[in-house]
């Protein structure tokens, strides 16, 4: 899946697309128009759940504050946050290589 947040939208700030980008090596070497490159970027159905208002850096403090008050268990926690370290530092490791494909670590 394909996640795109856009905070300027008011009205649809988070899309969910139900597949991703097609493989490099089975998408043509080129296209002959935009619709065509548009098509080899996202297949699928398009969510577009409804996003509560607020500022999300300030909700996301409350909810930290919320978890240790209260003992609540948070919505992501030190995995999820391993897991994005671990795509940063892949795609860190692609950009040095030229833009190599590069292996994510899923566990450790």
């Amino acid at each position: 899946r394909m996640l795109t947040f856009d905070d300027m939208n008011f009205n649809e700030p988070l899309r969910i697309y139900d597949k991703q980008l097609n493989d490099v090596r089975t998408r043509p070497t080129y296209v002959d128009s935009f619709a065509a490159f548009r098509a080899s970027i996202r297949k699928g159905d398009v969510t577009v759940p409804k996003v509560p208002p607020g500022e999300p850096l300030a909700t996301q403090c409350a909810h930290f504050v919320e978890c240790i008050v209260t003992g609540k268990q948070p919505f992501t926690g030190g995995r999820e946050g391993i897991a994005v370290v671990r795509a940063l530092e892949a795609m860190q490791r692609s950009i040095r290589a030229g833009g190599r494909e590069e292996q994510v670590a899923l566990s450790s």
